[in-house]
């Protein structure tokens, strides 16, 4: 688990050094530190639900467990709300320091981007909040078969974000 953690931390890390936060020009080490922990949150929480879901179709085509795909379920669960908090503190952070004004959201190609993918999140996220709520029980009763596709969709929503998010790094910032 050390060395995951270490490679973990080493790939939040590189995209932060080499990225708008490195080059933002005040307060540049809070920059990177909440651009490295929006990072690890990301993979954290779109990278669980990717393999929970791949996980969750492999037991509706070969068991259909529902105990399994509860547990599994209602495991994710605490990680899921730690990601989408550190999310939301960490994205509002570098949106301060990369919008040089609210309006710049929707006038400028980044902002664009930047509210797309807001937007996606947010549906991931109502969709989640459904998932904590009721996907276990649903599991549970229904077996695999009954969660695989709803958590899917939010899988597909994530690889969308993970797809604006290499936009957004390609794309200069308003405030440059």
């Amino acid at each position: 688990w050390t060395v995951a953690l270490g490679a973990a931390v080493v790939m939040a890390a590189t995209p932060a050094w080499m990225g708008h936060a490195a080059a933002t020009e005040s307060r540049t080490v809070i920059a990177i530190g909440a651009d490295m922990l929006h990072v690890g949150a990301a993979g954290g929480w779109a990278g669980a639900v990717i393999v929970l879901a791949l996980v969750l179709r492999h037991l509706q085509r070969e068991t259909g467990d529902g105990a399994m795909a509860a547990e599994l379920i209602s495991r994710f669960r605490i990680l899921a709300l730690v990601c989408a908090g550190t999310l939301l503190g960490t994205g509002t952070t570098s949106a301060l320091f990369r919008l040089a004004a609210p309006s710049d959201l929707f006038t400028s190609p980044y902002g664009l981007i930047l509210s797309a993918k807001l937007a996606i999140v947010a549906s991931a996220a109502i969709l989640g909040r459904r998932h904590s709520q009721t996907a276990a029980l649903r599991a549970r009763t229904g077996g695999a078969s009954a969660v695989t596709a709803s958590i899917g969709a939010e899988a597909v929503l994530f690889v969308l974000v993970l797809a604006l998010s290499a936009l957004l790094s390609a794309s200069p910032p308003p405030s440059d």
